[in-house]
């Protein structure tokens, strides 16, 4: 009887509470962002590639993005297929400064990597990718002056990496810490033919021109490209 007497209280429950509850949180909707073409690691997304769907708010991922404006303009760290979710945590404002800076090319640009000879070359170790760096060679020193080139005025750094290989980002340097042994740079041909030089025969000191917000650093950049376009390089 006792059995008896919860089984019965069990399926009321389950057919007047539990039941219910259920349906309710199934039948509820929302709206998503939906892929609808694929999208490859590297990608811009935009409304030609994803787009606002409703569909059931039941067991959703917890950072499944619902509005076009969290996605429009970012870049995917992953390939997605028409249909997927897109998660927030799959995309980044820019590729370079996440560190998948190798999927950022577009033919117009190289990356290079350029080895700090001495600790102090590279701010002792304080440089950090988005870094927008000068780089100067104390090789070729004149009246106790290092060269500095119109080329290499304003050049960006996309990765400070160890001997090991693994990038790093500007960690305080202790006695367990690994020392900066490259950095990687965003280049075009001319500053790439240059600093292949300069790693050769010279010895090559970066100076931090600026670190910062993304828009300033461009303006920067865009300096650099002028000095080109008048200079014919």
């Amino acid at each position: 009887m006792l059995i008896g007497f919860f089984c019965v209280v069990f399926c009321l429950l389950f057919a007047f509470v539990i039941v219910p509850m259920g349906t309710g949180l199934i039948g509820k909707t929302t709206e998503i962002v939906r892929v609808k073409d694929t999208i490859r690691v590297g990608d811009q997304i935009s409304n030609k590639n994803v787009e606002v769907v409703e569909v059931s708010g039941y067991n959703l991922p917890a950072n499944v993005t619902k509005k076009l404006d969290q996605v429009d303009g970012k870049y995917s760290m992953a390939k997605l297929e028409p249909g997927d979710y897109v998660l927030e945590s799959k995309l980044v404002s820019d590729m370079i400064t996440s560190g998948n800076y190798m999927s950022s090319l577009d033919g117009s640009k190289q990356i290079i990597s350029v080895t700090i000879k001495e600790f102090a070359n590279g701010i002792s170790g304080k440089l950090m990718p988005g870094d927008v760096v000068m780089v100067l060679n104390n090789a070729e020193a004149a009246n106790n002056r290092s060269t500095a080139y119109p080329e290499l005025q304003y050049v960006k750094v996309l990765a400070v990496t160890a001997q090991t290989g693994v990038d790093m980002g500007g960690e305080k340097v202790s006695d367990d810490t690994e020392l900066p042994a490259t950095v990687t740079l965003l280049v075009n041909k001319t500053q790439t033919q240059l600093l292949t030089g300069l790693e050769k025969s010279g010895n090559i000191i970066f100076a931090l021109v600026y670190r910062g917000d993304e828009d300033t650093a461009n303006q920067f950049l865009q300096k650099q490209e002028e000095v080109f376009k008048a200079g014919g390089f």
